[in-house]
């Protein structure tokens, strides 16, 4: 699953960080067992998709089809966010006795970090892990400053916060790969 998110030190990281601020946001258990859930599916749903689209890309970008990125990847990306957030809802909604905003919270957080991981493997195939780098950066410090000011110990805040954060990761690395490589 990691192979399939992109850059390993990148996914190592994420996770480290999830875990930091998960304890200091929320002691509550359940915020710990919808990040595993969300990480997991979307970690799932990646993989299907991935590899087919590195191979693809890969041998686009060796015979100079730029056009050919952009394509793939969005079809990539809408069939997995697509896929991920009808999936996580429906698991949501039958086997958990969360709220229904928390549910739908969850099936936005899974989404996003599906199109999270398919973005990202793509960022590392044009080999451009600094602007990776540079987006989880501004991702997690909108997170930190979300989770900070409107209630650290808030379960609905938190898991908004990580779905704002890690959504802003993913469409800041979408827009710099479909301005690049148009």
């Amino acid at each position: 699953a990691i192979e399939s998110t992109g850059s390993w030190w990148l996914t190592i990281s994420f996770l480290i960080f999830i875990g930091w601020t998960t304890g200091l946001a929320t002691k509550a258990f359940n915020a710990y067992i919808v990040l595993t859930f969300g990480t997991v599916l979307s970690m799932l749903f990646s993989s299907f998709l991935t590899p087919a689209l590195s191979k693809y890309l890969s041998d686009k970008l060796f015979l100079s089809h730029y056009k050919d990125v952009c394509d793939n990847l969005c079809g990539a990306v809408i069939a997995g966010i697509l896929s991920s957030f009808f999936f996580s809802l429906v698991l949501a909604l039958f086997f958990s006795n969360l709220p229904l905003n928390q549910k739908i919270i969850f099936a936005s957080l899974t989404c996003i970090l599906t199109g999270l991981w398919i973005t990202n493997n793509a960022m590392l195939i044009l080999e451009e892990e600094k602007a990776a780098f540079f987006s989880f950066v501004i991702g997690f410090l909108l997170e930190f400053l979300f989770v900070i000011t409107f209630g650290r110990h808030k379960l609905n805040v938190f898991l908004t916060g990580l779905t704002i954060g890690f959504g802003s990761v993913f469409f800041s690395q979408l827009a710099f790969i479909l301005k690049g490589y148009n």
